[in-house]
């Protein structure tokens, strides 16, 4: 009876153990799981942040910035809703509440052309990482379509004027350097670029008449040289050749005798 008894009790505390042991498991799962939702927000409101300081130095709408702001504060608060033992989440979100509320809007205005090569490719491949990213925002639902489809088209043409505008510059740059073969490439860059982009007609035919008319510029000096030096080559063959004859009529025969 002693061990029947015996052999219960230590049959049902091996079913306690492994019910004790699931329920810890499963409490574990769910508190990983939780940890990483609320991590998934936190690097999120980190990426915006992260954009945020990418463009610092490029004008970007207010709006934007404003939304992004938003953004941040609205990620971290949910992040703390779901998991509260994230590391810094109060202070995190004592920060991005700050700096949204002290934000002041910027009059809008037009990314300045760079000055060099460097400076346009940096700018170009920040604009558009930063472009992707609202791309990323919109596919995921977190950025309203009609917000979306607003700021896309403005810096679309923000793109197409850098990369259009910024290489006719370098153009000029160039020219006034008397690198007439590096502005010819930047020329053809913005040629290229004019019509990958859709953009204007108006707009698109006044860069076309800028580029032609900085072109004609180039070839300009090397038309006239050519032609300076097709009227010396012609001046000098006429005189040659009339000495030629003049030569043949006085020295090719010889007169004849009479006997």
């Amino acid at each position: 009876m002693n061990i029947t008894y015996i052999i219960t009790i230590i049959i049902i505390l091996l079913v306690l153990s492994v019910v004790v042991t699931g329920i810890i498991q499963k409490r574990e799962q769910l508190a990983a799981e939780k940890k990483q939702r609320a991590s998934q927000y936190y690097y999120q409101a980190k990426n915006a942040q992260d954009m945020i300081d990418v463009m610092r130095a490029i004008p970007i709408s207010s709006d934007i910035i404003k939304f992004l702001l938003s953004y941040i504060v609205h990620n971290l608060k949910t992040a703390q809703s779901i998991w509260p033992k994230l590391q810094n989440i109060n202070v995190d979100i004592e920060r991005a509440e700050m700096h949204f509320q002290g934000y002041k809007a910027k009059s809008n205005k037009k990314i300045p052309l760079p000055s060099d090569e460097q400076s346009l490719t940096a700018t170009t491949l920040r604009l558009n990482k930063f472009i992707n990213y609202l791309k990323t925002l919109y596919q995921s639902g977190a950025l309203p379509e009609n917000h979306f489809n607003s700021w896309y088209q403005k810096l679309y043409q923000e793109m197409a004027r850098l990369e259009i505008e910024g290489n006719l510059k370098l153009a000029t740059r160039s020219i006034e350097k008397e690198k007439i073969l590096t502005a010819k490439t930047y020329l053809n860059n913005s040629r290229t670029k004019i019509e990958h982009y859709q953009i204007d007609i108006d707009y698109k035919n006044e860069q076309l008449n800028i580029l032609n008319s900085i072109l004609i510029e180039i070839e300009k000096p090397q038309q006239e040289a050519d032609s300076e030096n097709e009227k010396e080559q012609t001046g000098y063959s006429n005189t040659h050749n009339e000495g030629i004859q003049l030569g043949d009529s006085e020295q090719l025969f010889d007169n004849k005798k009479k006997w």
